[in-house]
């Protein structure tokens, strides 16, 4: 566990460009994720609250 700890921190301090690309990739993939599950959700009460009229 700690040797692939010390090889992670090695690969995100060695570029700082490609550490930032990287951070900035996983946020705007987090963010894109609750977008479409914010979607879904509200698709699927649409579909529930159809169904109990």
């Amino acid at each position: 566990m700690l040797y692939g700890f010390k090889i992670a921190m090695r690969y995100l301090t060695a570029n700082k460009t490609q550490t930032g690309l990287l951070i900035a990739g996983v946020a705007v993939g987090g963010i894109f994720e609750l977008g479409v599950d914010a979607l879904d959700s509200r698709r699927q009460i649409r579909v529930v609250d159809g169904k109990t009229l």
